[in-house]
């Protein structure tokens, strides 16, 4: 005869995330190699898990070199697919095109939505999600 373990139905705080009190590097990392992505399923966290990479070296090494694109003239159409949080989308409004951002996650586009809404009216106006 076979041994049977008992099978439980996890409860919700089984299940739902809790946002670290002050989310840090150390909570980045554990997010990112967590393979149940915590930060995917908590609004709060979600932001922060964001907010915490925008610090990170990778993007605030990143660099806006004018000689690639000073040569578009006027400031024309850009579509960026897979826009995200919207940072880029935001660089190049405030470069003065006309941005399209495309994300097949609406929590993504939210959270872009969120971000554009601390820009001037100039930049939110050459913002546009779909």
């Amino acid at each position: 005869m076979m041994d049977t373990e008992k099978i439980t139905t996890p409860t919700e705080a089984d299940i739902t995330p809790t946002t670290p009190k002050r989310y840090n590097k150390n909570s980045l990392k554990s997010d990112l190699f967590d393979p149940a992505m915590p930060h995917i399923k908590d609004k709060k966290r979600f932001r922060s898990f964001y907010e915490e990479l925008g610090k990170t070296r990778v993007q605030t090494r990143q660099q806006y070199i004018p000689y690639r694109t000073d040569w578009i003239q006027p400031k024309g159409k850009i579509i960026e697919l897979g826009c995200h949080a919207g940072f880029n989308l935001i660089h190049w409004a405030h470069q003065g095109f006309i941005c399209y951002g495309v994300d097949v996650s609406s929590t993504l586009l939210q959270e872009a939505e969120w971000r554009i809404q601390l820009e001037s009216s100039e930049v939110q106006k050459r913002i546009h999600l779909i």
